[in-house]
Formats: structure tokens, sequence, C-alpha cells
């Protein structure tokens, strides 16, 4: 079961991260110069990507969870275990609280290329990369299991 367990964990962690460096690049170039259909893909994007980061994040968290349970060697009180659900917790308020607006921005602008746009891409593609930070130093507190 703990091979199960540790499969699912990593197979969500990459999702997450891998969907966020992959988001990182795709970003800039949805509102670049000459690009049309900006909000026509931010809207088809929108959905699958809470979906695509909530599957990936749910499967983390409760393979996570059931790690931590069944494991003799490590509990709730290890460093890299807090970190992990601190970094879960932290990537969910940032997401809530700037990933939202960020969104809403990039939906609202309608001129693919032009100062509004590179703005709010700009703004966008921080929110993301904060986000991309926080897992990835989580991911690496668990491969190096931080504080054991």
């Amino acid at each position: 079961m703990h091979s199960w367990l540790l499969f699912f964990h990593i197979l969500g962690a990459a999702g997450w991260v891998g969907g966020g460096a992959f988001g990182s690049f795709l970003l800039p170039r949805l509102v670049a110069p000459g690009t049309e259909g900006a909000r026509h893909s931010m809207e088809a994007l929108s959905k699958p990507a809470a979906i695509y980061f909530g599957s990936a994040s749910g499967i983390l968290l409760l393979s996570g969870i059931g790690l931590v349970l069944t494991s003799e060697n490590y509990g709730w009180t290890d460093l890299f275990v807090l970190i992990g659900l601190g970094a879960f917790l932290a990537s969910g308020i940032w997401q809530g609280l700037m990933g939202k607006r960020s969104e809403q921005k990039m939906m609202e602008v309608t001129t693919p290329g032009g100062p509004e746009a590179a703005d709010a891409s700009r703004r966008w593609r921080l929110t993301g990369l904060v986000d991309l930070a926080i897992v990835v130093f989580a991911l690496w507190a668990m491969v190096v299991k931080l504080g054991t």
C-alpha cells in the first residue's frame, strides 16, 4: 500500500509542478502582440485548469495524508510534512486571493498585445510563478525529507 500511496503522491506533485511550469510559459503567449482571441483562450482554459489543478492537488493531499497515517518512520510533526501541508494551504490562499483576481483581469483584457494586456499578463504570470515557487519548495523539502 505504501508504494501505491507514494506513487500517487509523486504523480500529484508532478502534475501540480508540471502544470504550473507549463502555465508560466503559456500565459505570456496568450496576449502576445498579434495574438487574437486571448479572451476566448482564457475562458476555454479556466474550467479545465481548475479541474486539473484541483485533481492534482487533491491526489497529492490525500496520498500524503495516507503516507503519514501508514508510516512508522514519519509523522505529523516532521518538518517536511509540515512544510507540505503549509505549502498546500499557502498555495490555496494565494490562488484564492491573487489567482482569481489575476485571471479575471486577464479575461477583461480585449486588446491582445496592448499595454493593458501586457500588464495583466505580467501580474498573472507573477501570481503563477509565486504559486510554483511554493510548490517547488515543498517538493524539495519532501525529497530531502527536511528536518529528519
